[in-house]
């Protein structure tokens, strides 16, 4: 994946995605969308239980990241596959749950 231009110069303070743990609040990550999708919902199909995403930074790192239902309203037009981000502020929780779309022992989960 090529790194976006604008993302370029925020290299010095780029946490890698193997680094993540959950004793660490401020992540700072610069990953790419390898896939997107929506989890729906079983009582009505139009609003999505949450947006799963795998995320990969440029060293090849894999992780998986949700967007609870809570915020799929304001994230949902703002994240696309094949894209480049730039992402702070991300909750660390213990990769356990299905669905499970990645080795990594964490999962993130984007808040406002």
């Amino acid at each position: 994946m090529a790194m976006n231009e604008s993302l370029v110069g925020l290299n010095e303070d780029i946490d890698r995605v193997s680094a993540i743990k959950a004793t660490k609040l401020g992540w700072n990550l610069v990953v790419g969308v390898v896939r997107l999708y929506e989890l729906p919902n079983q009582w009505i199909s139009k609003d999505p239980t949450s947006i799963e995403m795998v995320l990969q930074d440029q060293h090849g790192d894999r992780i998986h990241c949700l967007i609870g239902r809570t915020h799929v309203v304001m994230f949902k037009s703002l994240f696309r596959e094949n894209e480049i981000y730039a992402m702070r502020n991300l909750i660390v929780q213990n990769n356990t749950k299905p669905p499970r779309t990645t080795t990594h022992q964490f999962k993130l989960r984007c808040q406002n």
